[in-house]
């Protein structure tokens, strides 16, 4: 495998109506990984009484933090040209490709990607049928960070795992 790009969006809501506010990208290269995150505005035509003070709790964004510090999604070109043409991995794909649809109507020209579940991922690239254990094992060991950032870096070195025999 040469490189595998991550994706995980954090939402204000996951309902049909939501808005990703966090989008964080992963990329293993070799025998190493690193991650990046960006918050992102919320559209300024969305309900604002869909935001869930659930979701603020859980992943530490409030609404000031996502409005003030958040790029508006026209700037995310330079995360979706690191998506384009690649194949993209995601441990919920059903939801990245929620977001990914809402975020992508807003521009003008779409990345050109394939969105893979990880349970698949792991099975076509790793190199024995242990592998997928070892993956999953470290992958339950470590703490859900419910952040973009560190929830990809937590799939990526789930498959670093994976392929150490």
């Amino acid at each position: 495998m040469g490189h595998a790009d991550l994706l995980d969006f954090k939402t204000y809501s996951i309902r049909h109506e939501g808005w990703p506010i966090e989008i964080g990208i992963a990329r293993i290269v070799g025998n190493g990984a690193d991650a990046e995150s960006r918050l992102i505005r919320p559209h300024p035509n969305l309900d604002p009484s869909l935001w869930s003070c659930q979701s603020e709790a859980i992943h530490g964004l409030s609404r000031d933090l996502v409005e003030a510090e958040g790029i508006d999604p026209a700037g995310l070109n330079a995360c979706f040209a690191v998506l384009n043409d690649s194949i993209v991995v995601s441990d919920a794909p059903t939801f990245e490709r929620r977001w990914l649809l809402r975020l992508l109507r807003t521009r003008s020209s779409l990345p050109s990607m394939r969105l893979r579940d990880f349970d698949s991922f792991l099975a076509m690239t790793l190199p024995d049928s242990a592998a997928p254990a070892r993956a999953w094992g470290l992958f339950e060991r470590h703490a859900v960070p419910h952040r973009a950032a560190g929830d990809v870096l937590r799939l990526a070195c789930a498959c670093l795992a994976g392929r150490r025999t």
